[in-house]
């Protein structure tokens, strides 16, 4: 996804909610964002979201999961195959 967004692996963006960040994701960057998350920032199915290393957000309070203290979310594409 580099690619869409000029190559950055970094992207900033802002929010008190993880459905907040990805919305905002999908203002600045409109050709990643429509991968990620739909209008009212739920991710994509096949997308996963971390706080921090740490926890995906299913396990907590999914996309209304709060982000105040937040430095880091890392998203990452699911992957299939067998």
């Amino acid at each position: 996804m580099a690619c869409l967004c000029d190559g950055a692996k970094v992207l900033e963006a802002e929010g008190s909610t993880v459905a907040e960040v990805m919305v905002d994701l999908r203002r600045r960057y409109p050709a990643v964002g429509r991968r990620l998350c739909d209008e009212v920032g739920t991710p994509s199915a096949f997308i996963q979201v971390y706080l921090e290393d740490e926890v995906e957000i299913r396990q907590l309070q999914g996309p209304q999961t709060p982000v105040e203290s937040v430095l880091t979310l890392h998203v990452l594409a699911g992957a299939a195959g067998g």
